[in-house]
Parts: structure tokens; C-alpha cells; sequence
């Protein structure tokens, strides 16, 4: 190596010991709101760098951070074209200060790019589709709009989507495109979707042995000639895998197979262990230690009907049920039952024997799950003063239900709702008269992207001459996991001359709360819950409120608070444990 070849070795290595490590690096961004600014720092190479360098430990020299802060003009033009923004003014300074440098920038976003011109064509037949024609009303791809270029892209796919699911599977744009004059602020927005021919359904073939061909059928949804829906075909997978007769389900139309557009059908079902035998043991707050074993006869016949038997022993209850189950009408949702149970409660001041027989009907109704049920219940029960008194009731109900959830174990976004009616008259085999109306809902809404708010609502009423004719198990009681935190299970209700809890005729409860996570698995919670089970609406009604924990879970959120009472001063906190879906 000549003396001049080490000169320029030595010179290099000295401009990299002086363009060496820093430190940190902070970047602030002004003068537009919340999302562009997000936007802008996703974009950023200063900000992503400088993240890598806190991940890797390894800072950044100043030569590289001088290179990012150049580039970062660009970088926000292309951050802000999304939103509309094509001529933005951007100051940019960078400053050090000590081994921390400050790089800023103060950004005019300028007046946005609108949507002067749109031009939809999805061909006849998708135009005059119901779904198409809320798509496009809904959407804020419009003339006059502020550019989007997300929605833009979603109102690209939605439409694509729409038409393979409608049996349009050749379906293909000719044309997609936005075209922009900065200066003018006017864009214009073209999209033509080419669908070509319409698929329909070919031959559909089930192979399976589990029941009888004829009851596999019933849950069979499409017919030859129709059009071609991979989500029917979907749902149809779902409905016999959870019919409990089958252990595996494949279905297969390839469309390779199509003769004039009309695809095959295959599906093939592998029969599932006729039998199955369960334990689990758990616990809970409300109830202490349990044990559950349950026997499950998936397959009694032929034709589907099923037999199942549960026995569930606790600190405070011990419960047997036996099921009968026929599947009836739409098999993958109607079902008529039998069953017999037997409840024994030992809660607070309450004892009972609970003894039913009783018959119900599920189905469905106008989107709504319908319940309607008859039932024979003898009941030996001591409450509030009253001993071994015996109750007979032949009790007639139905209820409603609804429910809409973006993931049913883990919701962000979803509503439920149920109403239960029922009751009971001497002229029909029961010791008392009564009548029963109850409602339950349950709404959860996200709050940004880690957190939600979850609102709980729970009223009831009963028209009866002498609550004290009601055994227990059709009187009010509140207090719990998931009820009003801070008090014992079914602690609440009104109380005799003696201080013992006797029940309600009316409920009223409700809870508020917000969760934030973390990251997938854990999260917090604080939450405040109001409520009682009263005999006046006049009457006090009691508070909770605490922080928890949250773990999600395949089954659901386990659910672990500290809960205070807040109208009780002389209660102690209060640990409750719970797990299972949000609605």
C-alpha cells in the first residue's frame, strides 16, 4: 500500500469516528391533525430508522441522519397524496443539541384534492343487486368528495368481491384508475368491472354415512342451476361441521370442472365417534370450586336426534340435566327438546330442590333466535322465615334474541339482546299466578385500536299477589361476577325483619366499562356496576366499581377484578374471577 493509498485510509476513518454514534433522535411533526400526522411518521425514514437503532442498539451516525432529514419533503408529499393533499408547504430544521438531535417539521397541508368526476360501471346485472346499490350509497367515493385514496381502494375490492361471490368469477377491471391535476385540485375516479359470463351450481353430490341420506340432505342449501356463491358453499361447510354428526367436512367445486359455467358440487363428510365423554373441573367466584361431567350421544339414530346428560357439583349448587333433542325444520338451527333437571342451591339465606320436566322449541323468526318452552317445576325451598315450603308450577315462556358480533369470543364491535316472557295460573297446574318479563343486553364499541367500551343493561318485573308464593327460582337476586361487582353472588335483593335476603320483583342493573390492551393477550380494565333486585322501583339501588385484568383466551376473556362496594363502607374489597365470550 503507498504512503497516499494510507493517507486516504486514514482520512476515511477519521470522518467515520467523527460521523459516529449521537444518540437519540426526536422527531416532531406540526400543523396537521391526528391521522395525517400518523400517517406522515409511518412514511418518515428518520422515524423508522431511528426505531430500528433503539431495536438493534445501534445508533445512527450523523452523516445518516443529515441523508434521512433530506429525503423527509418528499416522504411527507407521498404521506399526505392519500388523504388528498398533493401541494403541501413543508419547513423542515434539524438541530443538535448535545448527543440529541431534534429534527421538525412544520407542515401546511394546503387545501385538499376533490373528486370532480366519478365514473362507476359494474354492467346491468350488478348494478341492480341490493348490495351493490347500499355499497356505493354508503361509500365516500362522490363527486364533490374530498379524495380518499383508501376508500377508493376499498370501494375497488368491495365491488370485486360482491361480484365473485355472486358468480361472477371471471369478473375483472378494464379500467381502475384516479387521475389527478394538483393544481386544479380536482381529480377523477374511473372504475369498469368487465363480470363476463355467470357460473351457476352443477350437480351436488354428498358422500357420507353418519345418518340417513335423506336427513343429510336437509342440510343441503343449493340447488343445481343456481348461481355460484362460494359463501353459500361456506356456510353449508360450517352447518355440517357444527352439526356435531361429522369429524371432517371437505367441499370441492373446481371451477376447471365447469361445463357451460355450470361447476360440480362434491362434498364429503367423515363420520364423527358416535359417542363422547367430558370432566372439566373450574373455578369461580360466584360458585367455588366445580366439577362437570357430561356424556354426549351425537348420534341416537338415523335420523339425528341426539341425547346428552350433564352433572355439574359446586360449592353452592349441584345440578343434573338430561336432553332429548330432535332436529326439526331447518336442521342446522330448529330443534325440538325434552329434558328433565334437578337443581339443589345453597345461596346465602336461600335452600332449594328444584325438580323439572319440560319441552322447548328453537328456531328461527324474522333473524331472530325464537325460544318457546313449556315446563313442570316442583320445588321445595327455606327462604327469609319460610321453611320446607313446596311450590308446583307449570310455567309457559318464550323468548327472543339477537345477536351481532364482529368475532363472538373476543368482540371490538357487537350488540346482543334477549327478552324472555312467562308465567304461570292456578287454572293450569300451578300453586300461584305469576307473570315474567325480563331483558338482557350487551354492546361493546372499539375506543381506537387498543381499547373498548363495554355497557351492560338487565331489567325485570313480576306481576304476582304475594311474592312469598314465588319459590326463589322465579324471584330477583343480583350480585356476582358478572352482575354487580364488589357483592357476593345473588347478594343483593330486599331483606326480611331478620336481615335475610328474600328476593325481587323487580330488577335493575347495568354496568359500564373500558378496556385497554396492551398488545393481543393482556389488557386492563376499570369498571363501575349499578344495580338491585328491589320491590319498589323507589327503592336503593347499589354500586360497584374496581379495576381488573384481561387475558384473551380460545374460549373467551378471563376476567380477574378487584371490586369495592360503594354505597358499603364497611365492606372489604372483593376478588372476582370469570371467563367466556363479551355478549
Amino acid at each position: 500500500m503507498t504512503f497516499l493509498q494510507i493517507q486516504r485510509l486514514a482520512l476515511v476513518l477519521i470522518v467515520v469516528f467523527t460521523l459516529g454514534v449521537r444518540g437519540e433522535i426526536a422527531v416532531e411533526i406540526s400543523g396537521v391533525p391526528g391521522p395525517l400526522e400518523s400517517n406522515i411518521q409511518a412514511y418518515l425514514g428518520l422515524a423508522k430508522a431511528q426505531a430500528r437503532s433503539k431495536k438493534d442498539g445501534v445508533p445512527l451516525s450523523d452523516f445518516a441522519i443529515s441523508r434521512l432529514h433530506d429525503k423527509a419533503p418528499g416522504e411527507i408529499r407521498q404521506a399526505l397524496m392519500p388523504f388528498g393533499y398533493y401541494s403541501p408547504a413543508i419547513t423542515g430544521s434539524l438541530e443538535q443539541k448535545g448527543d440529541r438531535w431534534i429534527a421538525k417539521y412544520a407542515i401546511d397541508s394546503g387545501l385538499p384534492t376533490l373528486i370532480t368526476s366519478i365514473d362507476v360501471d359494474t354492467g346491468d346485472a350488478l348494478s341492480r343487486l341490493p348490495n351493490v346499490i347500499s355499497l356505493l350509497a354508503k361509500s365516500k367515493v362522490k363527486s364533490g368528495q374530498v379524495l380518499d385514496h383508501a376508500a377508493y381502494t376499498q370501494l375497488k375490492g368491495n365491488l370485486l368481491r360482491i361480484a365473485i361471490a355472486e358468480g361472477y368469477l371471471d369478473a375483472v377491471y378494464t379500467q381502475a384508475e384516479i387521475r389527478v391535476e394538483p393544481k386544479a385540485r380536482a381529480a377523477s375516479i374511473t372504475l369498469h368491472l368487465s363480470c363476463g359470463p355467470l357460473y351457476r351450481f352443477g350437480t351436488v353430490e354428498l358422500r357420507q354415512d353418519a345418518v340417513d341420506q335423506s336427513f343429510a340432505q336437509r342440510f343441503i342449501n343449493i340447488e343445481s342451476g343456481q348461481s355460484f356463491s362460494t359463501e353459500q358453499l361456506i356456510a353449508l361447510q360450517f352447518a355440517l361441521n357444527d352439526s356435531g354428526y361429522f369429524k371432517s367436512v371437505s367441499v370441492e367445486a373446481p371451477r376447471a370442472a365447469a361445463v357451460d359455467q355450470s361447476i360440480p358440487v362434491l362434498i364429503e363428510a367423515q363420520s364423527r365417534e358416535s359417542q363422547r365423554y367430558s370432566a372439566r373441573a373450574g373455578f369461580g367466584t360466584d360458585t367455588g370450586p366445580r366439577v362437570r361431567l357430561g356424556t354426549e350421544f351425537r348420534r341416537l339414530n338415523r335420523r339425528g336426534n341426539k341425547f346428552q346428560s350433564d352433572v355439574q357439583v359446586s360449592a353452592i349448587k349441584t345440578s343434573a340435566t338430561a336432553q332429548y333433542s330432535i332436529p326439526i325444520k331447518n336442521v342446522t338451527t330448529d330443534k325440538q327438546t325434552f329434558s328433565g333437571r334437578f337443581d339443589r342451591a345453597e345461596i346465602g339465606d336461600t335452600d332449594s330442590d328444584l325438580y323439572s320436566l319440560g319441552a322447548r322449541r328453537y328456531d328461527r323468526w324474522k333473524g331472530l333466535r325464537r325460544q318457546v318452552y313449556v315446563e313442570f317445576e316442583n320445588e321445595l325451598f327455606s327462604l327469609g322465615g319460610q321453611s320446607d315450603v313446596r311450590s308446583e308450577l307449570l310455567v309457559f315462556g318464550g323468548s327472543l334474541a339477537y345477536q351481532k358480533a364482529d368475532d363472538a369470543l373476543f368482540t371490538r364491535r357487537g350488540i346482543s339482546a334477549r327478552f324472555e316472557l312467562k308465567g304461570a295460573h292456578t287454572a293450569l297446574l300451578a300453586d300461584t299466578t305469576f307473570a315474567q318479563a325480563t331483558l338482557s343486553t350487551r354492546a361493546v364499541y372499539p375506543l381506537g385500536k387498543k381499547a373498548r367500551l363495554l355497557l351492560r343493561g338487565d331489567a325485570g318485573f313480576t306481576q304476582v299477589d304475594d311474592l312469598s308464593d314465588l319459590p326463589p327460582s322465579q324471584r330477583f337476586f343480583t350480585g356476582g361476577d358478572r352482575t354487580i361487582r364488589g357483592y357476593a353472588f345473588e347478594q343483593l335483593s330486599p331483606l326480611n325483619e331478620d336481615g335475610a335476603s328474600i328476593g325481587g320483583r323487580y330488577l335493575l342493573s347495568g354496568t359500564v366499562e373500558g378496556d385497554y390492551f396492551f398488545n393481543s393477550k393482556y389488557g386492563v380494565a376499570a369498571f363501575f356496576d349499578h344495580g338491585n333486585a328491589v320491590n319498589s322501583l323507589d327503592d336503593k339501588l347499589e354500586s360497584g366499581f374496581g379495576l381488573g385484568f384481561r387475558y384473551r383466551t380460545p374460549v373467551g376473556v378471563l376476567r380477574i377484578d378487584v371490586a369495592r362496594p360503594l354505597n358499603r363502607t364497611d365492606d372489604d374489597y372483593r376478588f372476582h374471577l370469570s371467563l367466556g365470550p363479551d355478549l
